[in-house]
């Protein structure tokens, strides 16, 4: 997979630190909703690969996928090891079970941080829009 995202291949990514204290929780921004929104059940929602992606914490929100389960793949582009510190990421499948749930958060992205976005999910993953269990709409990225 070659990284296509200008942020990751200049090697601007920091080792995954901080803690829950760095995230920024959609209620406390008091911000209007951006144009998208990203659920994740995974890296996306870690300090250090936010703020290589995005220079800072986005705006997040608890939520729920149902119908999938999560199976692990290796990652071996080095500017996304260097983003997320981990090379062995999830990836969700389709659910023989329609009650199976994954939890997450719900980002809140602009079109410059999607497109960040799909530059570090790169090859191994595909968007696809879903309905999570509050209602709303989101993009995920499922495994290709």
């Amino acid at each position: 997979m070659s990284c296509r995202n200008p942020a990751l291949a200049s090697g601007r990514g920091d080792a995954v630190g901080g803690g829950a204290a760095d995230q920024v929780d959609a209620a406390q921004t008091g911000a209007e909703p951006m144009n998208h929104r990203v659920f994740s059940y995974g890296t996306l929602q870690l300090p250090g690969v936010q703020q290589t992606l995005f220079g800072g914490p986005v705006a997040m929100r608890d939520d729920v996928l149902t119908g999938f389960q999560t199976v692990t793949i290796t990652i071996t582009d080095p500017d996304v090891l260097n983003a997320s510190g981990i090379e062995t990421h999830l990836a969700l499948i389709a659910s023989a079970d329609p009650s199976a749930a994954i939890p997450g958060r719900t980002l809140e992205l602009d079109d410059a941080q999607l497109d960040a976005v799909d530059a570090y999910e790169g090859d191994n993953y595909r968007r696809t829009e879903v309905t999570l269990a509050s209602g709303m709409r989101a993009w995920v990225y499922v495994k290709a």
